[in-house]
C-alpha cells in the first residue's frame, strides 16, 4: 500500500472517530488526547496508526468503519503498518 492511500484512510479513521460521540469519548479517554492534540498531529504519522490501531483493537467499531468507508476490513491494519514504515508482504 502506498503511504498516501495510508494515509488517506487514517484520516478517514480520524473522520470517524471525532464524528461519533461515543467512540470520540472513549478515544480521548483511552488515549488522553484532546481536541487539539488531535488537530496539532493530524499530520503525524504515528498518530495516524495509532488512531488505525484504537478501531483494529475493538472489531465492531472496525466493521462499522470498514462498512461506512466501503473498506475490505483488512485495508486498515495494512494501512498501519504502512505508516509505521513496515514492509507489507500481504497487499
Amino acid at each position: 500500500m502506498q503511504q498516501e492511500m495510508a494515509e488517506t484512510i487514517a484520516l478517514q479513521a480520524v473522520s470517524f472517530i471525532i464524528n461519533n460521540e461515543t467512540l470520540c469519548t472513549r478515544f480521548i479517554s483511552l488515549t488522553g488526547s484532546d481536541q487539539t492534540f488531535i488537530k496539532d498531529n493530524i499530520t503525524n504519522a504515528l498518530f495516524l496508526a495509532n488512531v488505525l490501531d484504537f478501531l483494529l483493537a475493538h472489531e465492531p467499531d472496525l466493521l462499522d468503519f470498514c462498512d461506512t468507508h466501503a473498506l475490505q476490513p483488512n485495508l486498515p491494519i495494512i494501512a498501519k503498518r504502512t505508516l509505521m514504515g513496515l514492509v507489507n508482504e500481504v497487499t
